[in-house]
């Protein structure tokens, strides 16, 4: 936004000169500068307030609570340790979509890690990934994994479950990803089943290159489908076992 925007802006919300030394007489020049500071670091910048919000909430009674709104962390930092960047302008690489899945065939992750997959074909969509844009803003991904209660796949299992904060978990094959938790839980786990279930929570970072396109809709409006290359790395946030499903809460380090 340009600084004739921004002025534009506060001038519509209410802001002049006048309204600033108003606010100011009320609280005080000291107070409404850290004030605004503390809102920059939230992300908060002036020209979304209204003059008459700020006059009204702007008290000397009030500025106690107010500095602890804005000091206490949000829900983000307190889950992900920062503030997730949101933008309008990104890319979800959709229009390769199409030929990841048309490359994608069963059971390939298995084949991968057992290193009996199509070369050609791996190479092929490893190249796809090559091609990508960045994603542009952060992004909250879901996962959901079944696992037989037995052999090889509960020896995976149990390797998901030992997992701790701070260790990096490397899949080594194509993870498919949404951005709808009840899609992942509901089509990929099933807690009432013997079978040991995963479900995925993940911080896509705006740097990562994936592919990822519209796949249906449901009560709050379209949902994705999309994949990580090969190559990701997730860094492991925490681990809980809770109702049958074990929640795994990572970022996709890019």
């Amino acid at each position: 936004m340009s600084k004739i925007s921004i002025l534009r802006s506060m001038v519509n919300n209410g802001w002049t000169i006048a309204n600033k030394r108003a606010v100011c007489s009320q609280i005080g020049r000291s107070n409404f500068e850290e004030i605004v500071a503390l809102a920059k670091k939230k992300g908060l910048t002036g020209d979304v307030f209204e003059y008459q919000m700020v006059k009204d909430e702007l008290l000397p009674t009030k500025l106690a609570e107010t500095k602890s709104l804005l000091i206490e962390p949000s829900l983000e930092i307190s889950r992900w340790g920062r503030e997730l960047r949101k933008s309008d302008n990104y890319c979800w690489n959709s229009e390769l979509y199409g030929k990841f899945k048309e490359l994608d065939a069963g059971m390939e992750n298995r084949n991968i890690l057992n290193e009996t997959d199509d070369k050609i074909v791996t190479a092929a969509k490893d190249k796809l990934f090559a091609s990508c844009k960045s994603l542009g803003r952060d992004e909250i991904h879901y996962r959901g994994e079944m696992y037989f209660p037995k052999g090889k796949t509960l020896e995976a299992y149990n390797r998901l479950a030992n997992l701790k904060p701070g260790e990096i978990y490397e899949p080594k094959t194509f993870m498919w990803i949404t951005d709808n938790e009840a899609y992942a839980l509901e089509s990929y786990c099933n807690p009432l089943s013997i079978n040991k279930n995963v479900l995925y929570e993940i911080l896509c970072p705006a740097e990562a290159k994936i592919i990822q396109a519209p796949y249906g809709f449901c009560s709050n409006g379209m949902f994705t489908e999309g994949a990580y290359p090969r190559t990701s790395k997730l860094k492991i946030l925490s681990n809980d076992l809770k109702d049958g499903i074990l929640r795994l809460r990572g970022e996709l380090l890019p």
